[in-house]
């Protein structure tokens, strides 16, 4: 039996050090983080989904990214106050680079929506018929689909905030573009919540997480 030497080229490498340190931090995020910010900030729902940016390019390209903030949230059951959707537009638009993720922070209006008048403000589909929108993401896939009974119902007209999630590991730093385009969603009062992790041992299991939420 010959034994062969081989191995990963490094930018492979640095690949599969960034999709483990990006899993790691999602499960520490669901699991410890968002139980954390709801019982001390007063949030009724938390979620941490995958980032993008929408530069004017991209809109001509991909007109769904006009959309995508209020897209999101209606495929999770959400819809969004007039400012909270504002914010979230205006938070994508000033990015230059597409942070790890978004974590999206709601409170109940009391108000409620029909679904199907909630993806009518969307694209404009006639109730009469079954929809389906359907975008996946590294994290999950997002779905409006419904039919005409489950159009009908109601879901919550939410209000809130986003912060946005860097991750980092071993020697990597912030690149140029990223000090650039963070800087000018701090300048307008966004988080930006960091998260640099060092892998001790593979084999034993063991990371280390430094995080530090930045607000100037």
């Amino acid at each position: 039996m010959a034994v062969i030497k081989y191995s990963f080229r490094p930018q492979e490498l640095n690949n599969l050090k960034a999709y483990i340190t990006g899993r790691l931090i999602r499960r520490y995020i669901n699991d410890v983080l968002i139980p954390r910010l709801k019982r001390e900030e007063k949030w009724d729902q938390i979620v941490y989904i995958r980032a993008w940016f929408t530069a004017e390019n991209m809109e001509r390209l991909l007109p769904l990214d006009r959309n995508m903030e209020l897209f999101i949230l209606v495929s999770m059951n959400f819809f969004r106050t007039p400012s909270f959707l504002m914010r979230f537009r205006k938070l994508t638009r000033l990015l230059d680079n597409v942070p790890d993720g978004f974590i999206i922070k709601m409170r109940n209006t009391g108000k409620n929506i029909k679904y199907q008048d909630a993806v009518k403000c969307i694209y404009p589909l006639s109730p009469k018929l079954v929809f389906t929108w359907k975008i996946s993401t590294d994290y999950r896939t997002y779905i409006i689909r419904r039919s005409n009974y489950e159009a009908n119902i109601s879901i919550p007209i939410v209000d809130g905030d986003i912060e946005v999630v860097e991750v980092k590991s071993g020697k990597s730093k912030f690149s140029p573009n990223q000090v650039k385009s963070y800087n000018k969603i701090l300048k307008n009062n966004y988080i930006l919540r960091y998260y640099h992790v060092n892998i001790i041992s593979f084999k034993d299991n063991k990371f280390e997480i430094f995080e530090k939420v930045i607000k100037k």
